[in-house]
């Protein structure tokens, strides 16, 4: 009986320990996204800023296959 109340107590412990990095684990991840995305649009604008008129093209395109899908 001891063993199991030892087991039961290891298990806790470990769940307890493992529940207390979430929210560390959690911030890293949000860190990262943050980072991935704000490079992405830093190459986004970059490429906007090296070719506007195909950007501009593009941007149009878009807007009119939404507008085509939005009028069914």
């Amino acid at each position: 009986m001891a063993k199991a109340a030892d087991m039961a107590n290891e298990v806790v412990s470990e769940i307890r320990n493992f529940a207390g990095q979430i929210p560390g684990k959690a911030a890293e991840l949000k860190n990262s996204a943050m980072h991935g995305a704000g490079n992405a649009f830093d190459v986004v604008a970059g490429q906007i800023k090296k070719h506007p008129f195909a950007a501009l093209a593009i941007a149009f395109g878009i807007g009119f296959l939404a507008m085509r899908i939005a009028r069914r």
